[in-house]
């Protein structure tokens, strides 16, 4: 997997997957973007420091100059683009999910990159309660939140660029992401109640569904990606262990996990639902999620319980 040395750009170095990835990748040569000036290290793990091995641009996409971009992913045989931001706010979104992907992959195409690989995200299906028809690849986009039309809209560029360009672009739609070293999302508040005995607010009657899929499971995921002999220009590829879960079945985990019960209320605020189907990812890799929702959860409340973030 990934023997052979390559020089690897990767934006959001900083962030959650990019922590974890980096330390997967240490062994090549690493050109990391990011708006942080250091990487932080994986929560609980003992690993090593790599950030003085690798050169570091220490900018904000949405702000820099492309030229400086040109100059530092020159060379790179891949860029993975894993920078990107959760917001409702519009212009926020659109800056820094579409405008920074549409800047970086011209920067690509001018300095003539091979390989993109995108982070994108399932919030591009929009709503979908049924887990007996788990959205697949080809099921239709019809994002429900700015975010979601953002992160669209950003492989509507790519997919334009690899009809106009010499290069093979790969598009990833990740699920709910977790494991130790998160700082948001529902299993962090979930964790976060039973850490400090406060109420957890849940929308609706928490039975909105969604796809966990632990951060080594996505980080073996992306590995497997950077190695894949694609033969079309674009592709688009879900990741999902095709075991959606609710809000109450996360609470009940965390509450058997934590032994401790979780003090909820819930709001009328309409939740909605988001599954999406792995099955192609797992044939085309011969592979599927090894950690169990279970395991997973038992695994970050561990560092949770005994860290935490950083802020916390």
């Amino acid at each position: 997997m990934v023997d052979e040395t390559m020089k690897i750009t990767i934006t959001g170095s900083t962030g959650f997957i990019g922590t974890h990835l980096i330390q997967k990748l240490k062994n090549h040569e690493l050109r990391l973007i990011d708006r942080n000036s250091k990487e932080e290290p994986i929560p609980g793990s003992k690993q090593e420091q790599v950030e003085n091995k690798h050169q570091t641009l220490v900018t904000d996409l949405t702000t820099v100059n492309i030229n400086t971009l040109k100059d530092f992913i020159s060379g790179s045989d891949i860029v993975i683009h894993l920078a990107g931001k959760f917001t409702d706010n519009p212009e926020d979104s659109f800056n820094t999910n579409t405008f920074t992907t549409l800047k970086l992959i011209e920067a690509c195409k001018q300095v003539n990159v091979k390989r993109f690989i995108f982070s994108s995200s399932y919030a591009v299906y929009g709503n979908n309660t049924d887990k007996n028809n788990q959205c697949k690849e080809t099921y239709p986009r019809n994002p429900t939140t700015m975010y979601g039309l953002a992160k669209m809209m950003a492989e509507d560029v790519l997919q334009y660029y690899s009809k106009n360009s010499n290069m093979q672009i790969t598009v990833l739609r990740f699920p709910t992401v977790y494991g130790p070293g998160i700082k948001s999302g529902i299993l962090y508040y979930l964790f976060s109640a039973a850490k400090n005995n406060s109420i957890l607010t849940i929308h609706g009657q928490g039975t909105q569904l969604r796809n966990y899929v632990f951060i080594e499971d996505i980080i073996h995921y992306i590995n497997l990606v950077i190695d894949y002999n694609q033969e079309q220009d674009f592709e688009i590829i879900n990741f999902s262990n095709n075991q959606p879960a609710s809000v109450n079945e996360l609470a009940s985990i965390t509450e058997n996990i934590t032994q401790k019960e979780i003090q909820k209320t819930f709001s009328d605020k309409k939740p909605f639902s988001l599954v999406i189907d792995g099955t192609k990812a797992m044939n085309l890799f011969d592979y599927k999620p090894q950690i169990s929702l279970e395991q997973g959860m038992h695994k970050t409340w561990q560092w949770f319980f005994e860290q935490g973030p950083s802020f916390f």
